[in-house]
């Protein structure tokens, strides 16, 4: 079942062959939702490192909740195309990613 609310609707666009968020990320809590999204395709994204979310692979359409954790947190975003191609991260630095900060509520 989904939560009914949605703190975060992220929106992820093609860029090149770039998946770039719209910036700047929002400050999240711990607590609130998190949908990322994109209207170029099917989105994912990945924290290479610690997540504040309880997997680390967030996938096309998935409201994930934040943690009871705070800090800094890297990700790595992708979008997969209606041809099946994806694009996003390739290496650092890239503008297919962005940081999210978690802060305490």
């Amino acid at each position: 079942m989904s939560p009914a609310t949605i703190h975060h609707e992220i929106k992820i666009r093609r860029v090149g062959n770039d998946a770039v968020p719209l910036q700047p990320m929002p400050t999240m809590h711990p607590g609130e939702t998190v949908r990322y999204s994109s209207d170029d395709g099917n989105v994912t994204v990945k924290f290479p490192g610690a997540s504040p979310f309880a997997q680390t692979v967030i996938g096309a359409g998935q409201i994930v909740t934040v943690q009871d954790v705070v800090g800094h947190f890297l990700c790595q975003c992708f979008i997969t195309l209606q041809d099946g191609r994806t694009v996003g991260w390739v290496a650092d630095p890239s503008p297919s990613g962005a940081d999210h900060n978690v802060t305490p509520p």
